[in-house]
């Protein structure tokens, strides 16, 4: 069974670099690397008899984002299952070996937990499990429309043909298109495995503009995510209503965080009113002292 790599990047190249020797550590041999070059502007080749893996390198001809690449990389890769890494991240050198061990027909999409590096804080924390209270049918899809309880791109693997059959990643959305995609294969009914283990280190550097981390683009992707799904978003009680518009609040606050904007306290508050949860009024307090003091005590 093979393992196709999708990359996605975009002007980072010593990262890149970096993020392919990391590659050359993992137990599990049998996998390809597939980057999408997403600057039109420079012509990218990666020497493949540096790695004792396959480099496949796509040059997009114009600017694409994150979601039209990824999509682009899986079309040219030859893997059975498809696993996502950005550029400045880096997998534990057992992940791909910990999920073929695990790799079942009726399984469809695999997420773990991961390490998450606030680099200039010199700060880290494991992202939490909520899994393990949830079944994998409505309950799961019900669950994420509340909330994101899977995580990002790259902590999913997924079977290459179930990504072809949604049709991959919206390329309508700028920001939080692997939250939408991981809804769209839940409201799918696809078998999601979660696993406990952390497989993956991804590096946050705060005050570092990125798409991912616009505030206009996660407001945008998040009214296209409730109008998408509004019948269903309908369908849910008050309480998970609220706590979804709460959820929403605080991943905003953490977004603006991250850009050391103290313009984050409001959306802490918006999440507290929400919620009447103290720890939103914690953090609302906490950034307006300092958004670093808010990523270090996470």
């Amino acid at each position: 069974m093979m393992f196709s790599i999708v990359i996605p990047t975009f002007k980072r190249n010593e990262l890149l670099r970096k993020c392919l020797n990391s590659l050359s550590m993992q137990s599990y041999k049998d996998f390809e690397v597939v980057i999408v070059n997403d600057n039109p502007f420079e012509i990218l080749s990666i020497d493949e008899s540096d790695y004792s893996f396959k480099v496949i390198v796509v040059n997009n001809g114009i600017n694409k984002g994150p979601s039209a690449s990824r999509n682009i990389g899986v079309k040219n890769s030859n893997g059975s299952w498809i696993v996502f890494l950005d550029d400045d991240d880096e997998f534990t050198h057992d992940k791909l070996q910990i999920i073929s061990e695990i790799v079942q027909d009726e399984v469809d999409v695999i997420y773990h937990r991961a390490k998450i590096n606030l680099v200039n804080e010199n700060k880290s924390y494991i992202t939490s499990n909520n899994f393990h209270n949830l079944t994998f049918n409505d309950s799961l899809y019900h669950e994420l429309l509340t909330k994101n309880v899977v995580g990002g791109a790259p902590l999913c693997t997924v079977k290459k043909s179930v990504f072809t059959e949604v049709g991959g990643f919206d390329i309508n959305l700028h920001a939080m298109e692997d939250y939408e995609f991981a809804i769209r294969l839940a409201k799918n009914k696809f078998n999601f495995r979660f696993i406990e283990d952390v497989l993956i280190t991804c590096n946050y550097i705060s005050s570092k503009s990125s798409v991912s981390k616009h505030i206009d683009n996660n407001l945008t992707a998040l009214k296209s995510i409730e109008s998408k799904y509004i019948n269903d978003y309908n369908l849910l009680s008050k309480k998970k209503l609220l706590e979804h518009k709460a959820w929403c609040c605080s991943s905003i606050g953490y977004k603006q965080a991250l850009m050391l904007n103290r313009v984050s306290s409001l959306s802490y508050i918006k999440a507290f009113i929400y919620s009447r949860s103290v720890k939103f009024l914690i953090a609302s307090a906490v950034v307006l002292i300092s958004p670093k003091l808010l990523l270090k005590i996470r």
